[in-house]
């Protein structure tokens, strides 16, 4: 059997067509796979602010990092402010995606405020920390597990509770199941999700199910599968008005946590304004958790 011209023709149209629909499939697979980090982690290069001009008690330290090989890590940057007794408990903080230390830091204003001593990090790739690295998920988990060790030198695992604001929640819960923390007193999260893959559907809909995702993340945050492992108090914060992450995904962790957790969504809040919009029953509900967890 031989081909016309005009059937050559559509034989060669077709074979341009799906060859042009191969590369872009390609092409974005690439571009989703290239820019994950960016998107997902979104580092800010720039401090927005510094807590003395809250009015806020605040020594600069440097949180130090183990060996790598022949090198020897810089420090990462970090904020310690402390209470007025010196026997408060301990707030290790870990900001969310385009943060740093310098930002949200009308937490750290609250975190003060309720008596408890605050060190706020950056990850390296964040601000002055390792201006010239770019952070990744196994960097900030190694980060925090620095900051934990840090704080661990000077007060004792009983009187430290973590917390974590959106991006900073997953960051949190992972440290949260590490050996180093089992001792820890209790975890707050706030404003956080469920996992990396979840938001992805979120943001982009169904253009994912024609990827391959779980090839092409490497970045997951996966912290709905680890939270359950946690056997410790959890406090989980939302603002049923967060736009940014459903406050589901915190309904979601919560389920997935069992008794271990409370959940207490924030009437009209959104994504960062928690502690602002519903400031009483905030603090309230952290310091009746907090001097839950130490009685």
């Amino acid at each position: 059997m031989t081909f016309t011209w005009a059937q050559s023709r559509i034989a060669r149209r077709l074979m341009r067509f799906f060859g042009g629909f191969a590369l872009l499939y390609i092409f974005t697979c690439a571009y989703f796979w290239g820019t994950q980090v960016d998107k997902i982690l979104a580092p800010l290069a720039t401090q927005p602010s510094h807590p003395r001009r809250m009015g806020l008690p605040c020594e600069d330290v440097r949180i130090p990092l183990p060996p790598d090989g022949q090198k020897t890590p810089e420090p990462l940057y970090a904020f310690w402010v402390p209470a007025e007794n010196p026997d408060a408990p301990v707030i290790l903080y870990l900001h969310g995606q385009d943060a740093t230390r310098g930002k949200n830091l009308e937490h750290t204003e609250s975190f003060h405020e309720c008596g408890y001593h605050v060190l706020v990090l950056d990850y390296r790739g964040y601000a002055e920390s390792y201006e010239d690295e770019s952070p990744c998920e196994s960097t900030v988990y190694e980060d925090a597990l620095a900051a934990l060790n840090y704080l661990k030198s000077r007060f004792t695992s009983q009187r430290i509770f973590i917390y974590g604001h959106s991006l900073g929640g997953a960051v949190a819960i992972e440290l949260a199941t590490r050996r180093e923390a089992k001792d820890t007193a209790g975890l707050i999260v706030e404003s956080t999700f469920t996992s990396i893959l979840d938001m992805s559907r979120l943001q982009y809909g169904g253009l994912l199910q024609f990827l391959p995702v779980d090839l092409l993340l490497t970045e997951r945050f996966d912290s709905v599968s680890k939270i359950g492992s946690i056997k410790r108090p959890v406090l989980i914060i939302h603002g049923e008005k967060d736009s940014r992450v459903p406050c589901r995904m915190s309904e979601t962790l919560r389920e997935n946590a069992g008794e271990w957790a409370t959940l207490h969504l924030v009437e009209g809040a959104g994504h960062e304004d928690c502690c602002l919009i519903g400031k009483v029953e905030y603090r309230k509900r952290v310091c009746d958790f907090v001097s839950g967890c130490l009685n």
